[in-house]
């Protein structure tokens, strides 16, 4: 082969390796523009997902923070209804002891009043007794007097059944102030009872740490 053919020879395989070099360097920058946009993609995704998870902390911290305030709009609304109950049952009470004062004051004032009339409807009786006493010595002077007269018999046995009535009108008097009194003895015990029963309730409450609801009172 001439020399000038061996050149040509050299110059092709050199265009060759040439050729070869470019692509390797070629497909060398091509892995590292690929390798660098993968690295690219996944800082993206990185961020993105570091965004994703600060929103979701975020999220969870605003509804745990609104978590914690309806717990503690509950347990105030819980500790306003629990004092509005307690002062329901104080006024309650109150009125309870108001009403028990006051009736204390009335029974005081009408046995008063009762004792009093038994005292003089008592001076009464004294009177009457009395009276009748005076009319039975007259009654029996007449009779002696006039023990023969039928009619001052007849005017004797009548004075004495109207002595009769008037002792029976006069026990039967004596009977109804009894009743009387014995119906306002059985209505201070019945009030009496209510209020314990009343202050049983309160200190059940009170134990329990509960107040149920009241009954309306008028």
């Amino acid at each position: 082969m001439s020399p000038a053919g061996v050149q040509e020879l050299a110059a092709k395989a050199q265009q060759k390796r040439d050729d070869i070099a470019r692509a390797a360097e070629a497909h060398t920058k091509s892995l590292i523009v690929k390798h660098q946009q993968k690295e690219a993609e996944q800082k993206v995704k990185e961020a993105a997902r570091q965004e994703k998870i600060k929103e979701l902390a975020k999220e969870r911290k605003e509804r745990e923070q609104e978590a914690r305030k309806r717990m503690a709009d509950i347990q105030k609304k819980k500790k306003e209804i629990l004092k509005d109950r307690e002062d329901k049952v104080l006024e309650h009470m109150e009125k309870v002891e108001a009403n028990l004062k006051a009736n204390r004051e009335r029974l005081s004032k009408e046995l008063e009043i009762k004792a009093e009339l038994e005292k003089i409807k008592y001076e009464q009786a004294k009177d009457n007794v009395a009276r009748e006493k005076a009319k039975q010595r007259q009654a029996a002077r007449e009779l002696e007097e006039l023990h023969h007269d039928l009619s001052d018999i007849k005017k004797v046995r009548d004075d004495a059944l109207d002595k009769l009535k008037r002792e029976r009108q006069l026990q039967a008097t004596k009977i109804r102030l009894h009743k009387d009194e014995l119906k306002e003895e059985v209505f201070l015990i019945q009030v009496q009872n209510s209020w314990n029963k009343a202050h049983k309730m309160l200190n059940g409450w009170e134990k329990e740490g509960v107040v149920p609801p009241l009954p309306a009172h008028h």
